[in-house]
């Protein structure tokens, strides 16, 4: 079996959907399935690959707009359509499909190669707070709606379609009319620290995420104003909306309770995990929600938005679930736990009666998932 994983958007700072590609990546080669990825060229060398897992296309550095970030031609180069045909692969998988897909779709199509498209991002809710970025990406904007709909476009191309959670599959089928496969995303095994550590006092808060709008960390910034003197704050991440959330930290003088970590390698996140006492997002739209599951593995309760993935990927008992855009709300609720450190013990110990639900989602599993989606795709 020979996969080419087809991933525009390869960044040196890579989110979700690309740690989940490299993972697999990684994984199926271990099993002795030959895979590569056809991407853009990288700004800076992507950690754990070489020359020989990649097939380049050419594409244009647009960092300057968007942190790193290069968009690929719409076109092949003749160099890349040779790549893939002496690869010779039986499975063209498309991540993120932006603009070179619609042309590598028709190159499969001439050579008969099956292909699978991934949902990962719902572009309707993506946002940017920061100018003038912020005139274009809106939630529910015009760009946003032109990125939906060239993205369903080009999923409604692939011949098979996977989703990250029954939620979207259920949107995806009924859209595309096309078989879906429930692919969640793989957890590093290294996340996985069965964490029963109690402290003495719950005051350490942590957040992963992409700084861009659609993430409401602005929103969580502001629920921080009534918790001085309750809680700390790391927000581990970067992206475009940086700046912006840095100046409103300072805005509120809050620089004392809040530190931005920056974007750390996903190897480093587990020690950082353990250092905090309770992972919280305000995010309302995740399309699988890798970081609950990643602080869950570490032994994190959570305090998370309540919306349908959530519900469906968190084991009910670990989390905390708020369903309501109020700063005391949330910050009530975080004063309650710390007053209340019983609250806190029964998450803790739903996490370690619920491991199972949690371990179900590490890295081989999932490459398990992915190599029986391949082989009913091949029949």
């Amino acid at each position: 079996m020979k996969i080419v994983f087809v991933y525009e958007g390869i960044s040196s700072i890579g989110g979700g959907s690309q740690m989940a590609v490299l993972n697999w990546l990684k994984n199926l080669k271990k099993i002795g399935i030959k895979v590569k990825l056809l991407c853009n060229k990288p700004k800076k060398p992507i950690k754990n690959l070489s020359e020989k897992d990649l097939i380049i296309n050419q594409s244009l550095d647009i960092s300057f707009i968007y942190p790193n970030f290069s968009i690929s031609f719409p076109f092949l180069s003749q160099k890349t359509i040779l790549d893939i045909k002496r690869f010779n692969p039986d499975i063209l998988h498309f991540h993120e499909p932006v603009v070179m897909s619609l042309a590598i779709h028709q190159l499969a199509k001439k050579l008969n190669i099956k292909t699978i498209g991934s949902y990962h991002t719902n572009f309707i809710k993506a946002k940017v707070n920061s100018f003038p970025l912020s005139l274009i990406f809106k939630k529910n904007g015009v760009f946003s709606n032109f990125l939906d709909k060239t993205q369903f476009y080009l999923l409604s191309k692939s011949d098979f379609i996977t989703a990250p959670s029954s939620f979207y599959k259920k949107i995806l089928s009924d859209k595309l009319k096309k078989k879906t496969f429930i692919l969640p995303y793989p957890i590093p095994d290294y996340f996985f620290l069965k964490n029963n550590f109690i402290p003495k006092k719950i005051n350490q808060l942590i957040t992963i995420s992409r700084l861009s709008g659609e993430k409401n960390v602005d929103f969580l910034i502001e629920t921080m104003k009534y918790l001085k003197n309750h809680f700390y704050l790391t927000i581990v991440g970067d992206g475009v909306d940086r700046k912006f959330l840095e100046n409103k930290v300072k805005k509120l003088n809050l620089e004392k309770f809040i530190k931005f970590a920056g974007w750390i390698d996903n190897k480093d996140l587990p020690k950082i995990l353990k250092k905090h006492h309770l992972f919280i997002s305000t995010s309302d739209y995740e399309t699988f929600g890798i970081t609950y599951i990643e602080a869950l593995a570490a032994g994190l309760p959570l305090l998370v938005y309540d919306y349908s993935v959530s519900k469906e990927i968190i084991p009910s008992s670990t989390s905390i679930f708020v369903k309501e855009f109020n700063p005391k709300l949330w910050a009530n609720t975080l004063i309650n736990i710390q007053k209340n450190p019983l609250i806190y013990q029964k998450l803790k110990e739903n996490i370690r009666k619920n491991y199972d639900k949690i371990y179900y989602f590490n890295e081989i599993n999932s490459a398990k998932k992915l190599i029986k989606i391949y082989k009913e795709v091949l029949k």
